[in-house]
């Protein structure tokens, strides 16, 4: 396991923190602006500090960066001390890890509908949209069944029933008789 050294928490101006080089995750900014507007910061950033003492931040950029639009002047950060290859790794893992994700429909229209009960959905990153799509989801019949032939029906796969003939102009081939027609 790689080496991490928890050094405490602080509390910074958002503004004071280093990006992290190269960060690639595009965040949906109306939603973080909505929950900080809403919430505030609910949990800690994660940044280590380089040998300079500058805070380099590894995980959170989205929700400084939403701290700053909402003119927040302080931000509380957990600070690590970590190599250059456990920084990168930290800096994939805290969003590629969560790419992944899904969810179980009805523990979610669970959760959501309490949370529209107990004030709404606003700046929870969820709507009315899809609380309502995941009821119809969760409230969906069930497909019906294939229908399966009776259990005395011979069973064939298509190279193996026999015809007895073959139609020269498309292929088609059958069994019975070749001159019967009910066109009379």
């Amino acid at each position: 396991m790689t080496s991490i050294t928890h050094l405490g928490y602080r509390e910074v101006a958002p503004g004071d923190l280093a990006d992290f080089p190269g960060n690639a995750t595009i965040h949906d900014e109306e939603a973080l602006d909505a929950s900080v507007g809403r919430f505030g910061q609910f949990q800690a950033l994660l940044a280590r500090e380089l040998p300079d003492g500058t805070l380099q931040l590894l995980a959170g950029h989205g929700t400084r960066a939403a701290l700053v639009r909402n003119e927040v002047t302080s931000t509380r950060v957990e600070v690590i001390q970590v190599d250059d290859e456990t920084a990168l790794g930290i800096n994939l893992a805290a969003n590629g890890t969560t790419r992944r994700r899904d969810y179980e429909p009805a523990a979610l229209l669970d959760l959501l509908a309490q949370a529209r009960a107990a004030g709404g959905l606003g700046g929870t990153g969820w709507d009315d949209a899809e609380h309502d799509r995941l009821l119809a989801l969760v409230e969906a019949p069930a497909p019906a069944p294939e229908p399966q032939p009776p259990a005395e029906f011979p069973s064939y796969d298509d190279e193996t029933i026999e015809t007895s003939f073959k139609c020269p102009s498309c292929g088609y081939q059958w069994s019975g008789n070749p001159g019967s027609s009910t066109d009379e």
